[in-house]
């Protein structure tokens, strides 16, 4: 089984199990997996679905389209030893 594969596998399966509503471990024996195995997946997509969503860059143009009148003001501190002033 290619890592894509097995990748794609797992996240039907840990879509399944989050919308069954059973537990880890009750889910699993419905389905002849091993509750560690289930554990790991969910915690490697919380994973990568966090450092997706860690993004600090919003588009602007989104929230207030140009000529729309709104304005963002953004105050700006400097650190001490920043080399700055």
């Amino acid at each position: 089984m290619t890592r894509k594969t097995k990748h794609e596998l797992w996240a039907e399966r840990t879509q399944a199990f989050l919308a069954s509503g059973l537990s880890q471990r009750a889910w699993c024996e419905e389905h002849g997996l091993r509750a560690n195995q289930l554990g790991y997946w969910l915690r490697k997509f919380e994973a990568e679905t966090n450092s997706s969503s860690n993004n600090r860059w919003v588009n602007l143009d989104a929230i207030a389209p140009a000529g729309s009148g709104v304005s963002l003001n953004i105050p700006v501190r400097r650190s001490r030893g920043s080399g700055g002033d």
